[in-house]
């Protein structure tokens, strides 16, 4: 599978769309199973800026490495998540959770190798859905 086929069918919509735009590399993930795509750490913090802008919550943040060419998983699972306040509003969620990604990807380092980060972002057509 090529990049541009595993970018249509893995990344949420708004990620897709802003990546393909500003031609941002990411990592394609099948090699562990997983159709989606990570981002190093400095792509990843201009795609929460454009999350931040948009009024888009982040979800949730996995981390992988990537260390000679291959991508792996890190020998202790990272990640970070965040779950909506009840009665928090849209924005002040995405506010929150971009500014709390955002803090999550600077932080983060790596002695295994190039940590690589899979964005999950709110997916409002789903959530009207349900």
């Amino acid at each position: 599978m090529n990049k541009k086929s595993l970018l249509k069918k893995s990344m949420d919509r708004e990620i897709e769309e802003f990546v393909s735009q500003n031609s941002i590399d990411y990592i394609p993930l099948d090699s562990l199973g997983i159709t989606r795509g990570a981002f190093e750490k400095d792509a990843a913090l201009i795609i929460i800026s454009f999350l931040r802008e948009e009024i888009i919550p982040v979800l949730g943040i996995d981390v992988y490495i990537l260390k000679d060419n291959a991508v792996m998983f890190p020998k202790v699972y990272n990640n970070w998540y965040s779950i909506r306040l009840p009665n928090e509003p849209m924005g002040e969620y995405a506010e929150r959770t971009c500014q709390e990604a955002k803090s999550f990807l600077r932080s983060y380092n790596s002695n295994e190798g190039l940590p690589v980060f899979d964005i999950y972002v709110y997916d409002f057509c789903q959530h009207y859905i349900q």
